[in-house]
C-alpha cells in the first residue's frame, strides 16, 4: 500500500481546478488581499493572467497572457529572460493552433494508413478500407480529406470503391 501523502503544510496553496488555479486555504489570507491575480498555463506556452480582486477602486484589469523566453547574452542561450505582456486571446489562439496541429498529424497518419492499403490492394469499398486501415468515423473522414486529389472514388452499383491515382488500377 502506498504511502499517505502528508496534508498541505502552508496556509494557502494553489490547486488544480477545471484548468486553473485557484487559492485555497484560510480565507482569511485571500480576505486580506487587496488585490490577487491568479495565473495559468501549460510548459513552453504563454501564461494567462487573471485579476481576480481589487479592493481599492474595485475596478479589475482585462486578462493578459505573458509570453516569456531566453534571451542569449554573451554566448549564453539562457542569461536573460523577456516577458511581454499580450492580450489574453494568444493563450486561446495557441491553444487553438497546437490542436489543428495535433488533428492534422493524426489525419496525415490516417492517410498514410489509407494508401498503404490501397497501394497494396486497390479497389477497397468503405467498410473494408475502414476495416483494413483500422480507422472510423471522424479519423476516417480527415484522413480521406487529407488524401484529397490523391484519391479517386467509383460507385461501383450500390458500392464505393477507393483507388490512389496513379498507384493501381484505376477502372474506366
Amino acid at each position: 500500500m502506498p504511502p499517505a501523502r502528508d496534508p498541505p503544510r502552508t496556509q494557502a496553496e494553489r490547486r488544480r481546478s477545471g484548468g486553473r488555479f485557484t487559492i485555497r486555504g484560510s480565507s482569511a489570507i485571500y480576505d486580506a488581499l487587496d488585490c490577487a491575480y491568479v495565473s495559468s498555463g501549460e510548459k513552453r506556452e504563454p501564461v494567462k493572467v487573471e485579476h481576480e480582486k481589487a479592493r481599492s477602486d474595485g475596478e479589475t484589469v482585462d486578462d493578459l497572457a505573458l509570453v516569456i523566453s531566453d534571451v542569449e547574452i554573451g554566448g549564453d542561450p539562457r542569461a536573460g529572460l523577456r516577458v511581454e505582456a499580450r492580450g489574453a486571446e494568444l493563450v486561446q489562439e495557441r491553444r487553438e493552433a497546437a490542436a489543428k496541429a495535433k488533428a492534422d498529424k493524426a489525419a496525415r497518419r490516417g492517410a498514410d494508413k489509407i494508401r498503404e492499403v490501397l497501394t497494396s490492394d486497390p479497389g477497397q469499398g468503405t467498410e473494408e478500407l475502414k476495416r483494413l486501415s483500422g480507422l472510423s468515423g471522424k479519423s476516417y473522414t480527415a484522413a480521406l480529406t487529407a488524401l484529397g486529389a490523391e484519391l479517386d472514388i467509383r460507385q461501383d452499383g450500390r458500392t464505393k470503391r477507393h483507388y490512389l491515382k496513379g498507384g493501381g488500377p484505376c477502372p474506366g
